[in-house]
């Protein structure tokens, strides 16, 4: 797909399998602001619900990830079965002082 096309300009074609295609970058996000159910003071996260579904990949795809956490804990407080989202993966987090009803559970 987008050999011979506008598309095809300043990417590099490769062949793989025989058939010759595009390398397409892979797309960077400049910030990632995600909102954690438990943040520890290394940055390690915890996740409510589906949460837990593209949040973490989204902090690893940004070059920073600014973190929303309803509460933060000491180091090491979180068992290591509910650390979501490794430190490494976070620049900031800050704590909620309050929850707005709009972080509620969406009934259908």
């Amino acid at each position: 797909m987008g050999l011979g096309t506008p598309v095809e300009e300043g990417k590099q074609r490769i062949a793989i399998e025989g058939r010759m295609g595009l390398l397409e970058t892979a797309l960077r996000a400049d910030f990632a602001l995600i909102h954690a159910h438990k943040a520890d003071a290394f940055g390690n996260l915890s996740f409510s619900a589906s949460a837990r579904n593209f949040n973490p990949l989204m902090a690893m795809a940004a070059r920073q990830t600014i973190v929303e956490a309803e509460g933060i804990v000491p180091l090491g407080a979180l068992p290591p079965e509910n650390v979501h989202l490794s430190g490494t993966f976070v620049d900031t987090v800050i704590e909620l002082t309050e929850l707005p009803e709009v972080y509620g559970v969406v009934q259908r």
